[in-house]
């Protein structure tokens, strides 16, 4: 099955490309060097300069990283919040779920919690009367 007739097109080899470039970055950033190549970054992964530019951008336009052209080459910077979002990508994929929906998670986790509480007052119940 080609990308193409795949549903949402090519979305998860970008996907998965974001995900190994973003958590090259990370790696590279722990180093001494504060701005890093694009093109470089992109090239330890086998990886195209545009098509490290473009994932460049994408992180770029989410506020992932700061980037800069100079003579030519162009350099990127990973920032506190850059960090924090990469990190959670280490994350097992229920709890990155979960940060991605906070609001069905609360709601989820309320009527459980609901669930558990009626369930022990009813043997509560049942035991003292």
């Amino acid at each position: 099955m080609s990308d193409s007739s795949k549903p949402n097109g090519s979305r998860p080899s970008v996907q998965a490309s974001f995900e190994k470039y973003a958590m090259r970055v990370e790696e590279l950033s722990q180093g001494e060097r504060k701005w890093l190549d694009v093109d470089a970054v992109g090239a330890d992964l086998g990886i195209s300069s545009h098509e490290s530019r473009k994932l460049a951008d994408l992180m770029e336009d989410d506020g992932w990283v700061t980037t800069q052209d100079v003579a030519g080459s162009l350099k990127l910077r990973l920032p506190k919040h850059g960090f924090d979002e990469i990190a959670k990508m280490h994350w097992p994929k229920y709890q990155r779920w979960m940060d991605k929906r906070p609001r069905l998670t609360n709601a989820i986790i309320s009527i459980v919690a609901g669930v558990i509480g009626g369930a022990i007052t009813l043997a509560v119940a049942r035991f003292v009367f």
